[in-house]
């Protein structure tokens, strides 16, 4: 299961993932979306992925239906984490079961008497780790790498490129060590021998990820719920969301008053003690603008 932002490296990872461990492990793994199936259409760039790959979103098991099928965590016999290496607060009761992690995030040191194995370091892409670990062996995987020629449906080296090519802002100089390390470039080099996933697409997604009308036609309860993350700190849960366009466009769109109802009923939903709007725009070069506002339930502007 990937994170709740449920972008593509967290939702190719879970994907590809459960594939590897059902392949080598020869057990039944199912990889989870998690968010819910409702709020799948705000992650722009992944349904566009997900659609040039032929898979439909009936295909693909969401968070909130598999915990309708699963709503004990004894029903689980053991899960595997990638893109995150620590539950999101609201899932936290399934802890006991985490047995694997695969993430590319600092490490909370979470789950360290219960994990089997763990692959955790600070690279651009959880599914550049996936790649490389089929790529350490690469035998029971042959008939999945396969170059695909054009017109051919798309392999798994072509769902797991889309994600390092994504995460890594295709390699951009100025982000090395910060965005990107040598161990992506090893990834997106082994896969592409694979499947064409260069430039050309990373643009497609990138502009897919930041556009910005795209994101604003998605609506403000849209635009709350893609990318979303919640964090549990020691004076309560602060959740985090980012949107493509800046304050001043939101303010601009929705008025302020409306994006300060919305903001404080999404914090009461989600008992919220502060919510975060971290703002990016993003050009088609991969040049990175962010800002941020913060909403407190004691000083709201819809007060």
């Amino acid at each position: 299961m990937g994170n709740t932002s449920c972008d593509v490296d967290s939702a190719i990872g879970a994907i590809c993932l459960a594939y590897y461990y059902e392949t080598k492990l020869g057990q039944k793994w199912t990889p989870i979306i998690n968010c819910k199936a409702a709020d799948f259409f705000c992650n722009l760039e992944i349904v566009l992925h997900l659609k040039n790959c032929n898979i439909e979103q009936s295909d693909l098991v969401f968070y909130d239906e598999f915990r309708a099928a699963v709503p004990s965590a004894d029903g689980i016999e053991e899960m595997a984490l990638v893109d995150h290496n620590i539950l999101d607060t609201n899932q936290s009761d399934m802890g006991s079961k985490v047995t694997r992690v695969i993430d590319h995030h600092v490490d909370s040191g979470a789950y360290a008497d219960q994990i089997v194995e763990k692959q955790c370091r600070l690279i651009g892409s959880a599914c550049s780790l996936v790649a490389l670990m089929v790529k350490e062996d690469l035998a029971p995987f042959a008939e999945d790498f396969v170059r695909v020629e054009a017109g051919q449906p798309q392999n798994m080296a072509y769902l797991l490129g889309a994600a390092v090519v994504l995460d890594s802002y295709f390699f951009k100089e100025e982000l090395r060590a910060k965005k990107w390390t040598d161990e992506d470039t090893v990834a997106h080099e082994f896969l592409m021998q694979y499947a064409d996933v260069g430039q050309e697409y990373w643009a497609a997604l990138n502009h897919a990820k930041f556009d910005v009308q795209a994101g604003l036609s998605l609506g403000l309860k849209g635009i709350f719920r893609r990318d979303y993350k919640c964090y549990d700190l020691e004076k309560g849960l602060m959740g985090v969301s980012v949107s493509t366009g800046g304050i001043a466009t939101l303010v601009n769109t929705f008025s302020a008053p409306e994006l300060g109802v919305e903001s404080k009923q999404f914090m009461l939903d989600n008992n919220l003690g502060l919510f975060v709007i971290i703002a990016i725009e993003v050009d088609d070069s991969g040049n990175i603008e962010k800002n941020i506002m913060i909403f407190d339930l004691l000083d709201n502007p819809a007060e």
